[in-house]
């Protein structure tokens, strides 16, 4: 969360009515915004540079506009150094550290990350490095580093136990269920997940609720549990429409699909699958080619339980 002073003198704020006609109004001025960075850090405006390229990598991120999130925090970041607080370039660096992981631009993901989690450390700010560390098994996931992501994710979720930080303890705890399912313990997956909700529900956060649900569905999914993985995926399905998160909403679209297929459904199976490739495709994901082979197979033929879940990796938001 950014937290803005009071507007400049002159300056009238106009209010948006609820999550869409935000999103609508983001999608309109997306180009205004991005050219906004660099000039707000050629006049010096060093704390409002940061202020924007935060909340554009928010927006950046929901709509797979990741190349943007790199630019807008690499923008940003000789102005977060000339503010006196590290916590902003310690911020702004995780955030690239992010946005690179998603570029799959691995060795400047860990060059941000590391230099992240120093700052985080020099200041004795367990909540930022937890979050560096959900990060660094994002960056080990997708290099497919299964038991480091799995490792990564304890540490970030011990930093926190004894934190106020509920959301962001909450978003640990996926995690570590989330790699947990992927190293095939599904039952401690569930067990971890379960707690990630309780949390969630608590602090009101929807988009880890829905992050969560997913992971339960594959958990669930591996299990042979079909019927209760379909339900969890589509309490996730419904939140990620709503909020225009548009990569995990292919994403919980092409779990779905597998699950569909699972209990013979290949109807169902066909229509989430398809859906997902048009969100891949119009994202540029790679993934689109591995759900339009499955199409091209017979609308999907799931992941059986026993099989290697790695063959299935997706990533779970982390809470940046």
């Amino acid at each position: 969360v950014v937290a803005l002073g009071p507007p400049r003198p002159g300056v009238v704020s106009e209010p948006l009515e609820g999550q869409q006609e935000a999103l609508s109004w983001f999608t309109a001025e997306y180009p205004v915004l991005l050219g906004a960075v660099p000039l707000a850090v050629s006049r010096g405006l060093d704390r409002y540079a940061c202020h924007l390229a935060l909340v554009l990598g928010t927006f950046g991120n929901l709509r797979g506009h990741w190349a943007d999130w790199a630019d807008a925090q690499q923008a940003a970041l000789p102005a977060a150094y000339r503010l006196d607080d590290l916590g902003w370039p310690a911020r702004l660096h995780r955030e690239l550290g992010y946005a690179y992981t998603c570029l799959e631009r691995f060795a400047d993901s860990q060059t941000h990350f590391t230099l992240a989690l120093d700052l985080h450390g020099a200041l004795d700010d367990a909540v930022g490095m937890a979050r560096t560390l959900r990060g660094m098994c994002l960056m080990s996931e997708r290099q497919g580093r299964l038991r480091e992501a799995l490792e990564y994710a304890r540490r970030s979720r011990d930093l926190l136990l004894e934190s106020a930080d509920q959301a962001g303890k909450a978003y640990a705890f996926n995690s570590v269920g989330w790699y947990h399912a992927l190293v095939g313990d599904y039952h401690e997956a569930l067990d971890n997940c379960r707690q990630a909700i309780i949390l969630l529900c608590e602090v009101g956060d929807r988009l880890g609720e829905a992050t969560t649900w997913d992971s339960l569905g594959f958990a669930h999914h591996h299990l042979g549990q079909y019927r209760e993985a379909i339900d969890c995926y589509r309490r996730a399905l419904d939140t990620f429409q709503e909020l225009g998160d548009r990569y995990y909403e292919a994403d919980t679209l092409h779990h779905i699909g597998d699950s569909y297929h699972a209990v013979g459904d290949r109807a169902a199976a066909h229509r989430a699958l398809r859906r997902a490739v048009h969100l891949f495709e119009a994202l540029e994901r790679p993934e689109a080619a591995e759900v339009r082979a499955k199409l091209g197979r017979g609308a999907g033929r799931g992941v059986p339980p026993g099989t290697d879940p790695r063959r299935a990796v997706t990533t779970r938001r982390a809470g940046v």
